[in-house]
Order: C-alpha cells, then sequence, then structure tokens
C-alpha cells in the first residue's frame, strides 16, 4: 500500500570557515530573517563540515530502533478521528501531531540546560540554583583533574572543525573533554562515536599547537556523562593513550568518505 506519510529527517548541518569562525545561520536571500546553511552554500562560502556532521554518515542502530519505536507507539496511542483515512491519520501523528518527538524534546532541551550549567560552573559563572544538583558532583570532579585552560574552543582539523567542550592543563598533558547527557550511563567505556569525535579534536589540537610552536605534550581525552534521569549522576570515561591510531583509522578515513560522497572538500 503506498502512503503519503512519509517521515522526512533533519539534514541540519554545522559549518566552520577554515579560520574556525561559527557559521550557523546565513541571511535568506529576501533579507527577511536567517537559515541553515546547506552543502550549497559550504560549496560557495568555502566552509568545512562539523565534526558532528562527519560523524552523521555512521549508522546508529539503537538509535534508529528507538525512532521506530517511539513513531509505532505515537500511531497505537493517538485517537483516530471520524472517517480518517490511513495515509492522513499516519500523516497527522507523525508530521503534525508528532508525539512521538514529545519525550525527545524533553530530554534534550534538559540535557541542554545541564550542559549549560556545567560549562558555566567550571567558568565561574552563576548557574540556576535548579540545576545545581544535577551538574555539582560532576563539575567538582573536573575541576580536581588539571587547570581550566578554555571552554567551548573551535578546533580546526584537516577537512573539518569542531568547538570542544572543554581543555585542560595537568601535569603531565593536556585534557580535552567533551559532556554528553543520557538517560542511561554507559558501564564500560565511552560510547565508539563519543571517542570518534575527541579523536578528531585532539587531532586539531595537536595541529593548533604545533602552527603555534608548542611541544608535543601528550594530549589526553575523556567524556563525562550526565544523567539525565538521576540528579548528580555521572561517570567520567578516560578513553584509550593512543587517540592518534583512533583518528588515523577510525575518524579520517570518514573525512573522506563524506568528502566523496558530497563530492566536496573545503580549501584550507
Amino acid at each position: 500500500m503506498t502512503t503519503a506519510a512519509t517521515i522526512r529527517t533533519s539534514d541540519s548541518a554545522h559549518w566552520y570557515t577554515p579560520k574556525g569562525e561559527p557559521c550557523y545561520e546565513l541571511p535568506k536571500k529576501d533579507g527577511k530573517g536567517t537559515k541553515t546553511p546547506t552543502l550549497a552554500d559550504a560549496r560557495k562560502l568555502n566552509l568545512l563540515p562539523s565534526v558532528t556532521t562527519i560523524l552523521k554518515i555512521l549508522d546508529k542502530p539503537a538509535l534508529n530502533d528507538w525512532k521506530v519505536t517511539q513513531g509505532v507507539l505515537a500511531v497505537l496511542t493517538t485517537p483516530r478521528l471520524p472517517g480518517e483515512a490511513d495515509d492522513a491519520f499516519v500523516h497527522r501523528v507523525l508530521q503534525v501531531e508528532r508525539v512521538q518527538d514529545q519525550e525527545a524534546t524533553q530530554a534534550r532541551d534538559l540535557g541542554t540546560a545541564i550542559h549549560a550549567a556545567l560549562e558555566a560552573h567550571l567558568l565561574s559563572l552563576p548557574v540556576f540554583e535548579d540545576m545545581q544538583p544535577w551538574i555539582e558532583p560532576a563539575a567538582k570532579a573536573i575541576s580536581q583533574r588539571g587547570r581550566l585552560v578554555t571552554a567551548e574552543k573551535v578546533l580546526v582539523g584537516d577537512g573539518y572543525a569542531g568547538k570542544t567542550d572543554l581543555i585542560q592543563e595537568a601535569a603531565d598533558c593536556w585534557w580535552i573533554y567533551d559532556f554528553k547527557t543520557t538517560r542511561k550511563l554507559p558501564e564500560k567505556g565511552s560510547w565508539s562515536e563519543h571517542v570518534l569525535q575527541l579523536a578528531a579534536y585532539a587531532a586539531a589540537f595537536q595541529r593548533m599547537l604545533a602552527q603555534g610552536g608548542e611541544g608535543r605534550r601528550p594530549i589526553r581525552t575523556a567524556n563525562c556523562y550526565i544523567s539525565t534521569v538521576e540528579q548528580g549522576r555521572f561517570v567520567i570515561w578516560e578513553n584509550d593513550h593512543d587517540w592518534q591510531r583512533c583518528f588515523n583509522q577510525g575518524f579520517a578515513p570518514l573525512v573522506t568518505v563524506w568528502q566523496y560522497l558530497n563530492s566536496y572538500r573545503a580549501q584550507q
């Protein structure tokens, strides 16, 4: 049976200039408001794709299964209008009312608030009182690991750019962190996609240090996962010392595949 209720997904991507300047929005041609840059815009402006944009080419079976489950539940639990045709019903549920997105939206909003509060705390900025229980234990643990160098730093790599959440200086190394919020904390280490993400940041940071004449001090990476279910629960997973192998064998090939699939490579 054919259906008009095609599920549309977002193709949004983040872009940066070769100098590391974010380009998240562009003015519309008619001068009324802004729009999210497209691949066509990136070609014209010579923009670099973000790390997360490149990682989107990876399959995510668990996430895909969750999305399918939410869509099925939305259809099963939404009342049908009298005389409503199948196509119209599915279209209304999945694309008009979009009840399947409500839980994801709530989790995303809380995750965004936790992320912002943690960053503010580490930068000694004010934090809303109701967010303190969510982030204080994680912030304390991170602060004890080294001296804050910078937060929300854009790093430019070979063919990509991205914004890392935190860079710290410890006694024997640099630490690069990425913060993640999740309902279920990982039990055996960082998830593979997040390890790849941090390897990309580490390679770009090493590139920046080399351009600045800095010595080859070791770089370490770690993910801090914070629960969106239980206030104060978190875990910090330090990733393999050999992030260069992860970059060379994991992320760098993804950059090449992304460039091939999109027939585009920015000039640097």
